[in-house]
Parts: C-alpha cells; structure tokens; sequence
C-alpha cells in the first residue's frame, strides 16, 4: 500500500518491508504479527520466564500468595484478579524483550530515521488517540514511540548521539535496548 513517495509493501502475508521513494527496498523488514518465532533458539531464556509467568501461582510462596490474596481483599477483588494482572504486565514486558531482541535492525532504522518524514509511515504505528491528535501515526511521532509487535510503546526519541564515543543515537538505541534484554536475561538465569 502506497503512502505519499514512500511505500510499506508486502513481501509475503504479513512482512512489511520498507521502501524509499525510488520503490527500492532498503531492506528493512518487520512483521508485527509474527510471534517472533523464527528467532526461538535466541529465545530461550525469555520464553522460559514467559512459561514460569503463565505458572506463577505455582511458583509463589505460600507466603507471598496470603500476602496478594489479602493485597485483593483489602481492594476488593479476588487473587485471580490480582494474579491475572500481574501476568498480564509480566508479559507485556518479556514480550517486548523479545521484540527488541528480534528487532535491532529495525529499531536502528526507526532511531535514525525518527525524523525523517520519508519514512514516519512506516516508524510510528497508529494508535487509538490518533484521531485526536491529528491522523495516522500523529500520536506516536510526537510521543516519539515505536511499538513491539503487540502494541507496547517505546519511547525513542531519547537516545543521542555519543559524541565522546563517536556513536549515533541509534547505535545507542540498539546498545542501550539490547543490554537491557541482556541484563533481564542475566538476572532471570
């Protein structure tokens, strides 16, 4: 589908693949539906926090499971309710670990070209409050947020260049997100 000079096209059912306003494809893909599976051998140790997530009742002490049964008392909700909650954010985050593991390239680009109107269709995803702030992507752009591919934000428009270093921001970007997996990684091990 074409956006302006710039087009996103479809390489296969559901890889988005970039291209410049010459319809060279430069070589930036991503799939925001796919579960990142093809990159499970590099998953292993988010895929199992992931799994020790959907067991947590389980995996709690009693102690720590009197202690949010009456944490749901005290708010008037069950401990399912509370247990419920707590996996579902647990998982939001592993989720966007693996989609910054599996994405580097793309996060690079998206760094890089943040303010590159060229490629603003393909960076910033729409998001519901778009249409109060102006149209597709309007919200993202100007939050300076890109989406894993289940929708979670990250902002990216902090990152800047390490001058000292001799480093873009998007080198820091790509830096900064995967020490962030690798400390997350270390510390579950």
């Amino acid at each position: 589908m074409g956006y302006g000079s710039n087009k996103v096209t479809k390489a296969s059912s559901a890889t988005s693949v970039c291209a410049d306003s010459n319809n060279r494809d430069v070589g930036i893909r991503w799939d925001p539906d796919d579960d990142v599976a093809q990159h499970d051998q590099n998953l292993t140790i988010l895929n199992r926090c992931l799994n020790d997530i959907f067991q947590l009742e389980k995996l709690l002490p009693s102690s720590e499971l009197e202690r949010l049964r009456a944490d749901a008392s005290h708010k008037g909700i069950t401990l399912d309710e509370i247990i419920a909650g707590i996996k579902f954010n647990a998982i939001k985050v592993v989720d966007c670990l693996k989609f910054i593991k599996c994405n580097l390239p793309f996060i690079h680009f998206a760094t890089e070209n943040r303010e590159n109107e060229q490629y603003h269709h393909f960076i910033y995803a729409s998001h519901p409050k778009d249409d109060e702030y102006g149209g597709e992507g309007y919200h993202d752009k100007a939050e300076g947020c890109i989406r894993d591919h289940k929708g979670t934000s990250m902002h990216i428009h902090h990152f800047k260049p390490d001058a000292k270093k001799g480093i873009t921001a998007a080198d820091v970007a790509v830096r900064d997100l995967s020490g962030y997996v690798t400390l997350f990684e270390r510390y579950y091990t």
